[in-house]
């Protein structure tokens, strides 16, 4: 589907299916699956440009499943999408909201040369620049 969308630059498209399974992610009942539905969406709608709709997703993640393993992804997907949007000012008040966060730093990595999500140090090299 995703490519389908990129080849044909279907934004409406990409909206629509973000509607819909926005509508499927807040009505399951397990907290972690649901966070982790919302974090899903706001990633694609990310990845089609729509950081706007990304960043609110992030922070209904942030606001309705603190404590899941989604929050901390949300939060610094938030800041670095902040930051290459140059909003510096934003980014860096998310970033110490993530490095003043109890969230598991050894949390799965996302690929096999990233053993832990390491958040806080993450957070603390974006910031330094």
């Amino acid at each position: 589907m995703k490519s389908f969308f990129d080849m044909t630059k279907d934004f409406h498209g990409q909206k629509l299916i973000l509607d819909i399974r926005f509508d499927q992610a807040v009505a399951d009942k397990d907290n972690d699956k649901a966070a982790s539905n919302l974090l899903a969406m706001a990633n694609i709608a990310s990845r089609a440009k729509n950081y706007e709709k990304a960043i609110k997703l992030w922070q209904q993640v942030q606001a309705d499943y603190a404590g899941t393993s989604a929050w901390g992804k949300a939060v610094f997907n938030e800041g670095l999408t902040l930051e290459n949007n140059k909003q510096y000012d934003q980014a860096i008040e998310v970033f110490k909201k993530l490095m003043a966060a109890d969230v598991n730093n050894k949390e799965p990595g996302q690929h096999i040369m990233e053993a832990y999500a390491n958040y806080h140090a993450k957070a603390q090299r974006q910031i330094s620049g």
